[in-house]
């Protein structure tokens, strides 16, 4: 009699390792077919680029950078030189993260995270002011 209640046990337990095992791995697999974990780091490659050459860049210089995605994403920049991009709804932890060659000449105003259609660079002599355009 104490077998079958032991038994019982072990198939709840086997039950719960099933599902917090499965049902994460389940949502990772349909983040991954939708590509949005790849947009993610596309976006924040191209980033981190700009902002190598604006930051790298002689003189005064303004770029533009558009988001042409049917989602919608969320952009931070902070003093680690460090963009990092995550689709709206999900954790800004799990966005995808790249670091750009930091210029620590100069001075610069970091971009909070927040859902941004653009990313406006502007350098003017020693200062970069990085922010984001709600509307296009």
């Amino acid at each position: 009699m104490a077998a079958v209640e032991e038994r019982t046990y072990f198939w709840t337990g086997y039950l719960v390792i099933a599902i917090v095992v499965f049902i994460p791995l389940l949502m990772f697999m349909n983040k991954s077919a939708d590509a949005d974990s790849f947009k993610e780091k596309i976006i924040s490659n191209e980033l981190a680029l700009i902002s190598d050459f604006v930051m790298g860049s002689n003189g005064e210089i303004l770029v533009e950078y558009n988001i042409n995605q049917e989602k919608s994403y969320k952009i931070g920049f902070n003093e680690k030189c460090l963009f990092v991009v995550s689709l709206t709804g999900t954790s800004l932890e799990s966005g995808s993260k790249t670091y750009c060659a930091d210029n620590l000449l100069l001075n610069k105003r970091y971009l909070d995270a927040g859902e941004y259609v653009r990313i406006i660079l502007d350098k003017k002599e020693d200062r970069l002011v990085i922010t984001g355009g709600i509307s296009e």
